[in-house]
């Protein structure tokens, strides 16, 4: 069974661990007290190069209690520094800090802050207000596909592909889900319709919409099949279905400092093992990470967050990878209603 406090000193682990590349983050850590001749626990170790190449050693020391967190403290956390030889070391409560603790740690150069750790179940007891992250995806199927052969007019796709060998059908396929699927840019259709994202995005009702295209290709235009099975050009009709995936917020950590409460730190963590979105700031750098279980016919879209943090400085924008994002839930054409 763990320790009381060991979560809150997790919290400050998955915190740090946010930018890998950055930290280097052991909980709990041990280092050699060579006044003591034995080895000290640290309830979290990060360490770090600084702007000048040079490592850096921080040590947390967490404590997840009612009681204000007093000036005692402070100084045994002042003297660990200095038999350790850390940088910095940094103390951190769930409760708050007497103003003799906060005095004591400007003079002697101990960080203090004061965190708050929630849970989905600890959230829907103390809000009304939901914490979320919205993905939004754009499902691209065919309803009707025809294609325009040279001296034999238009034919069905589904009767077309009789005419190709098994080869000649999977290379068709993989024309039509990269060049052609490419040129299709549901966001300019609903923003020539006068349609919102946040309307079209309402799982409330199906709010699909469809797209006829009639393209006849330019000699330097066509594929290399189309010119060699003669394939002039094609038309179709295009279903474009919104799909939203709510992650609600799971978990999530806010710091705030100890002696001016302005906001620091944060991580949070929505949705779950299949679908999740990280994403959390350690004072002005910004950090996120997706994963999100792949979805054969959807072509992510953007999405929307409601946190639970208000941003250093007044930022309200999330920097996301989107490049990322689309190579990886890019999506293909839906055949199935046009086989």
């Amino acid at each position: 069974m763990a320790r009381k406090g060991r979560k809150f000193e997790l919290a400050y682990k998955w915190l740090y661990d946010l930018d890998k590349d950055k930290y280097k983050v052991t909980s709990p850590a041990y280092l050699y007290d060579p006044f003591a001749d034995e080895e000290r626990e640290i309830d979290v170790l990060v360490e770090f190069k600084d702007g000048n190449n040079i490592d850096r050693k921080l040590a947390i020391e967490c404590r997840d209690r009612k009681a204000a967190q007093d000036v005692l403290w402070i100084e045994q956390l002042q003297k660990k520094k200095e038999d350790l030889s850390l940088d910095y070391i940094l103390a951190t409560t769930t409760s708050k800090f007497t103003k003799g603790a906060i005095n004591k740690a400007r003079s002697h150069g101990v960080i203090i802050e004061k965190a708050e750790t929630f849970n989905l179940e600890f959230i829907k007891e103390v809000t009304s207000n939901e914490f979320f992250s919205d993905i939004f995806f754009f499902k691209i199927a065919f309803k009707e596909l025809s294609f325009l052969v040279k001296d034999e007019g238009w034919i069905e796709f589904k009767e077309y592909i009789k005419k190709l060998s098994f080869i000649e059908q999977i290379e068709l396929r993989n024309v039509l889900n990269n060049e052609y699927y490419y040129t299709i840019d549901p966001h300019e259709f609903l923003k020539e319709s006068k349609i919102k994202d946040e309307v079209f995005f309402q799982n409330d009702k199906d709010n699909s919409i469809f797209i006829d295209s009639d393209v006849h290709f330019l000699k330097e235009d066509v594929p290399v099949l189309f010119k060699r099975k003669n394939i002039l050009g094609l038309k179709n009709k295009i279903k474009v279905s919104p799909f939203r995936l709510s992650l609600p917020l799971n978990k999530s950590l806010s710091v705030l400092g100890g002696d001016d409460g302005k906001n620091k730190k944060y991580c949070a963590v929505f949705g779950n093992d299949e679908d999740c979105f990280e994403f959390g700031y350690i004072d002005n750098d910004y950090y996120n990470n997706m994963k999100l279980k792949k979805r054969k016919y959807m072509r992510c879209a953007g999405g929307s967050m409601r946190v639970n943090t208000l941003f250093p400085g007044g930022e309200k924008k999330i920097h996301i990878d989107l490049n990322k994002i689309t190579k990886d839930f890019w999506g293909e054409f839906d055949f199935s209603e046009v086989l």
